[in-house]
């Protein structure tokens, strides 16, 4: 948090992007970078990493009530699908063209199609274009292809392990991935708003930093285990608070706590592993 704190100030003197400040301080504090290391146990930190990128979601959700995602559904799936699927296929004859194996061809390709998320948002939230049209219409693509990444994971690791696909398991996880949504949506929005209401009346700031927060780690739990992105659950978390009409204190409120999370994971994981 240190370095962090001192590349951030330099980025924005430089009038740049504050996440180029933290990467670089990754860098710097990084095992990989000479002369010296900061960081020696990687996994507990790439653990606070997960944390950040959860509460990032998780507040960005809170920007996009559903009537919001509504409008731009169609939108969104169609960029979303058109782009995925055309960038790997794009990825995957020019892995081939390089003489790769087939497996490695459609894993570089699915890493390739996939648009980071978490760094288009906080880029976004930094130029004050969160509540425009056109950010609503990209985290809808970015949340989409998402899914589509991870269910296209699941099969291809299918895939690499018993050497044949099988259409039960694409049914199967595009099935799980819908009803997810569609129950979390449907019964989340008649529950979730509500009890945020109730107990936002207490006026117990505390109470309700920690309410929100259990709720978003709570779908985060469901959604990775039904094989979904964690990304999703956080995000369909926020949707649903964003529901509430106490949203504006909730989102004043968890600012802080996803601020410093935020920090450690564009460090940790963006810096780090990127080096």
């Amino acid at each position: 948090m240190i370095v962090a704190s001192v590349m951030t100030f330099i980025f924005y003197k430089l009038r740049q992007p504050l996440v180029i400040g933290y990467i670089v301080a990754g860098i710097v504090i990084g095992p990989y970078s000479p002369p010296f290391s900061l960081v020696i146990n990687i996994d507990i930190l790439n653990l606070f990493a997960e944390l950040g990128v959860i509460l990032l979601l998780f507040t960005v959700g809170m920007e996009f009530p559903i009537k919001k995602l509504r409008n731009i559904r169609k939108k969104a799936m169609i960029i979303s699908t058109s782009e995925a699927f055309g960038t790997f296929t794009i990825g995957f004859f020019v892995a081939q063209a390089l003489g790769l194996a087939f497996y490695d061809s459609l894993f570089l390709a699915l890493s390739v199609s996939v648009t980071g998320t978490v760094i288009v948002m906080r880029v976004l939230g930094e130029l004050k274009m969160m509540k425009e049209e056109v950010a609503t219409i990209i985290l809808g693509t970015a949340i989409i292809e998402d899914i589509l990444a991870i269910s296209l994971l699941a099969i291809f690791q299918s895939m690499g392990t018993t050497g044949n696909i099988s259409l039960n398991d694409i049914a199967l996880s595009i099935g799980i991935t819908v009803a997810f949504i569609v129950r979390v949506l449907v019964i989340g929005s008649r529950t979730v708003p509500k009890l945020v209401d109730v107990i936002a009346r207490t006026s117990q700031h505390e109470v309700l930093v920690v309410a929100a927060v259990g709720m978003a780690f709570a779908l985060d739990f469901v959604s990775f285990e039904l094989g979904i992105s964690v990304v999703a659950g956080a995000f369909f978390a926020g949707v649903l608070i964003a529901e509430s009409k106490s949203h504006s204190i909730t989102i004043v409120l968890t600012t802080p706590v996803k601020d410093i999370f935020a920090a450690l994971f564009f460090c940790l994981c963006r810096g780090i592993d990127g080096f």
